[in-house]
């Protein structure tokens, strides 16, 4: 009889019962809907991974000595909070781009508004507080340009939001939506978002940050796909 082994990273193995994977399914960082789906079920038997736990890998069924290496995990965002708040009133916090479990390159950002810096769990975060975005996992939506042509910074989204937009959902129920990461395009006369992750302007043209953003989704084989938020709460792994 095979059982299941499911990493947080969203990886599902199917093992034999010697302990060996024979195959593994990415379930696209949904790991939270399926762990619960499985714990309603009488499916049979599955082992969450203890954290960090390196993949297994993968060995044909016997009669074939086909192998296959593990899959390489995807760079996700992490957003994090630090102990500084700006000029506005607003909580200065670090988004990460993480490759290999090591933040490569990160960025100053905001998120909600200055008289509204709570910091929440997804599940207790409320529609139209105007706090920052629950902490929680979230998939990251396609780099999408207001002009049409990625590349292009001479359109708009509206007002507040610049010419880049990219979709968060949240994985967790949550009363948050609407959300997602864009310039603080505003930022002069009405700093701050209404939840979303705002990026400070900043160099010449204002977009040097956004744009240092925008090289993160360059190769599209290496885009985050995920943004794990960490206000320190306990729901979301610390690594």
């Amino acid at each position: 009889m095979t059982w299941i082994q499911i990493f947080k990273n969203g990886y599902m193995y199917e093992m034999d019962e010697l302990g060996n994977a024979i195959s593994f399914i990415d379930t696209k960082q949904e790991v939270n809907k399926l762990t619960d789906a499985l714990k309603k079920s009488k499916a049979g038997k599955y082992v969450l991974a203890e954290p960090n736990k390196p993949f297994p890998t993968v060995t044909a069924p016997s009669g074939s000595s086909a192998t296959s290496a593990a899959p390489k995990a995807k760079p996700f965002l992490r957003l994090t909070k630090t102990d500084k708040i700006n000029g506005d009133g607003l909580v200065e916090l670090l988004l990460s781009l993480v490759k290999e479990g090591k933040a490569t390159d990160s960025l100053t950002i905001i998120s909600g508004q200055s008289w509204a810096q709570n910091f929440r769990t997804a599940d207790v975060s409320r529609s139209g507080s105007m706090e920052p975005l629950p902490e929680g996992y979230w998939t990251v939506g396609d780099l999408e340009f207001a002009s049409g042509v990625t590349g292009n910074y001479n359109a708009s989204w509206g007002d507040g939001l610049g010419p880049v937009y990219v979709e968060l959902n949240c994985t967790s129920p949550t009363g948050r939506g609407d959300i997602g990461i864009h310039l603080d395009a505003n930022q002069n006369v009405a700093p701050g978002t209404a939840g979303c992750v705002g990026i400070p302007k900043a160099g010449g043209d204002d977009l040097t940050n956004l744009k240092k953003f925008v090289g993160w989704f360059a190769n599209s084989a290496e885009a985050p796909e995920r943004l794990v938020v960490n206000w320190g709460l306990g729901t979301v792994e610390t690594k």
